[in-house]
């Protein structure tokens, strides 16, 4: 101004003005803009560092993922431009920062597996970080040592302990073992009034089975056995089984001057009855007695079938006995159909007959059997039905499920073990109607979806039926309402197909699920059912197990181990510069095993290109990276 320099100013204003002045501006170029570049472990960005730029300049940064890393994220400016593997800032008018990060990338899969009698751990299929180590032991179980270990086909010897370093490949390694030449002692003892054999310090390969035979003099028993100092009871033998340590084991004795027989008897009498006690030495003769005269009865002594008998001494008694005679018995059971009120095609079997145990109350069995044949002897039981009995001891009153269309074998449990006894248990058969089903519910079925098991039927009447009640029980527990209202009967045209998900079924757990339908005239109600379901454990841990086909050309099947509380999940397709390509789930999944379909698109629907992939699954206690690759 007026000559003197006052500096680069951009503005300047002139006060009380009484003279003529001169103002003069001069313009110079503006100083470089500074770009600050960085990058995080796993990678490299090109330029790095601080590097100034003219103004309106464009500036490219490469980004490269180390080997056995991906790009993770790009922040420029302290916000995300996503996993790009190069940024150009465009037409700079300021100071930036751009900062790389990355991630560690693909995993190959070492395959570890053991042979009989020992264990490598970790085991199975074992994910390895590329560029990592993986180490893994072996130990043998009790009697065995280390044999040898095999790497990728070659033998390493009987090492403790194997580590593949900077892992870049699959590999296979597989522990062998042997046993290790270990003995153990039983030290075996007995008292006054019998003997244990063998006796004394017997010596025995680790490993290895022994058993002691106990056995009492003449008017004495067996008072307890003891092993490792815990009583065993009164047993006459005892096993040591895959023996790894050193025992003692002890028999003692008390006089026994009598011994007691008991004495049962089905379909007649047995006398005497009961428990008897007989001298030592002596003899207890039993005579049996049928109830009807269908011959004698077959006499099972001590568990050992003695055949058909009327009568059977016990000599020279110096132990307890049981002896037991069932005789054949000419029960009369009648079975009718009656039909299920509102299934025209659901029959329930109705039981009458006797004469038997009055004022009681049998349960029965129902079976498709063919031709309404009886089951295999000792075939188990299952409480499916009931009678009971009046004074007289003939069945008054019967109830059971409704059946389908098959002929049904009915068995009635005589002696209430849960075990058919033919010469006990009598049978009825009942056939079933053929017609089409106009009313009611069909096809009650179950099936186990990734979304956890669902159960469907058809309603052939929308108006038969005013709600739907869904009962569960466990495999060995009570049953339970799991519906907290009664579902709703569809409004469409019959027939009509109800589905239901249970969502609280626990994974490993087998469910007995039936039906019960609430009557739309009057009360009561009908059920259907039982439909049962073995629900699978869920997976111990999150992983990607396989694509099937891999390589493939047009979609590949993604295997996936889904354990419990993963929360939010993620499965995504990364090519092999780290851009995200498809998200294929996100959300919360059912635990359990499930499988996910990729069509070989992108997020856009355009054809993903020929390549190397990565599969990501990511949840909230891990994450899973598969590696696949598809053809052009």
């Amino acid at each position: 101004m007026d000559g003197v320099d006052v500096g680069p100013l951009a503005t300047y204003t002139f006060h009380s003005v009484n003279a003529n002045h001169t103002i003069e501006a001069v313009f110079g170029p503006v100083p470089p803009d500074t770009i600050t570049a960085s990058a995080g472990t796993g990678g490299t960005i090109s330029p790095v560092g601080a590097a100034g730029y003219n103004c309106g300049a464009t500036a490219t940064y490469a980004i490269t993922a180390d080997e056995c890393f991906l790009i993770r994220d790009v922040l420029v400016d302290s916000h995300s431009v996503g996993a790009v593997p190069s940024y150009t800032f465009i037409d700079l008018q300021a100071p930036h920062t751009i900062v790389a990060s990355f991630v560690r990338g693909p995993k190959f899969t070492i395959t570890a597996t053991a042979g009989a009698n020992g264990t490598i751990s970790p085991s199975g299929a074992v994910q390895a970080s590329c560029g990592l180590d993986q180490t893994f032991s072996f130990s043998g179980n009790a009697c065995y040592q280390v044999a040898d270990v095999v790497v990728d086909g070659a033998s390493q010897g009987p090492v403790a302990s194997y580590t593949f370093t900077d892992v870049h490949a699959t590999h296979s390694i597989t522990a062998s073992f042997v046993q290790a030449g270990i003995t153990h002692t039983i030290t075996a003892s007995a008292g006054p009034g019998g003997s244990i054999d063998p006796a004394g310090a017997v010596v025995v390969a680790c490993g290895s089975t022994r058993t002691f035979i106990i056995t009492h003099d003449p008017c004495y028993r067996i008072a307890d056995v003891v092993v490792d100092g815990v009583s065993k009871g009164v047993v006459k033998s005892f096993t040591f089984s895959r023996i790894d340590a050193s025992h003692t084991i002890t028999a003692s004795f008390a006089s026994a001057p009598q011994y007691p027989i008991t004495a049962l008897a089905y379909g007649g009498t047995i006398v005497p009855s009961g428990t008897v006690q007989v001298d030592c030495g002596a003899s207890q003769t039993f005579t049996m007695t049928p109830d009807t005269p269908l011959g004698p009865g077959e006499v099972v002594v001590d568990g050992i079938s003695r055949g058909t008998l009327a009568t059977y001494t016990f000599t020279n008694v110096n132990d307890p006995h049981t002896i037991t005679v069932r005789f054949p018995v000419d029960y009369e059971l009648i079975v009718g159909a009656g039909r299920c009120s509102g299934l025209p095609t659901k029959y329930k079997p109705v039981v009458r007959g006797g004469p038997f145990q009055p004022l009681t109350t049998y349960w029965f069995d129902v079976q498709p059997l063919p031709d309404c044949a009886p089951p295999a002897s000792g075939a188990p039981l299952q409480k499916v039905g009931f009678v009971q009995t009046d004074e007289a001891g003939d069945i008054y009153t019967s109830d059971a499920p409704c059946f389908g269309l098959l002929p049904q074998t009915v068995i009635l449990d005589l002696l209430g073990t849960g075990i058919y006894d033919p010469l006990i248990d009598p049978l009825g058969c009942f056939e079933l109607g053929t017609s089409t089903p106009t009313e009611g519910i069909q096809s009650l079925e179950g099936e186990i979806t990734p979304e956890g098991p669902v159960l469907s039927w058809w309603l052939m009447d929308v108006t038969g039926y005013r709600g739907f009640v869904v009962h569960r029980a466990p495999e060995g527990g009570d049953e339970e309402v799991v519906t907290p209202s009664p579902l709703a009967p569809p409004t469409v045209h019959p027939p009509a197909e109800m589905r239901w998900r249970d969502g609280a079924a626990a994974p490993g757990t087998r469910y007995a699920y039936r039906i019960e339908a609430l009557r739309s005239v009057g009360v009561g109600s009908d059920w259907y059912g039982p439909v049962t379901l073995s629900i699978p454990a869920a997976p111990v841990k999150l992983a990607l197990r396989a694509a099937t086909p891999n390589p493939f050309s047009g979609a590949t099947r993604l295997a996936v181990d889904m354990p419990a509380n993963q929360g939010e999940l993620r499965l995504d397709v990364f090519d092999v510069a780290g851009r995200h390509v498809r998200t294929l789930r996100r959300g919360p999944m059912s635990p359990g095993k499930d499988a996910v379909d990729w069509d070989g698109l992108d997020d856009h629907g355009a054809p993903a290109r020929g390549g190397l992939y990565m599969v990501r699954l990511a949840g909230a206690r891990g994450t899973s990276v598969l590696r696949i690759m598809k053809l052009d």
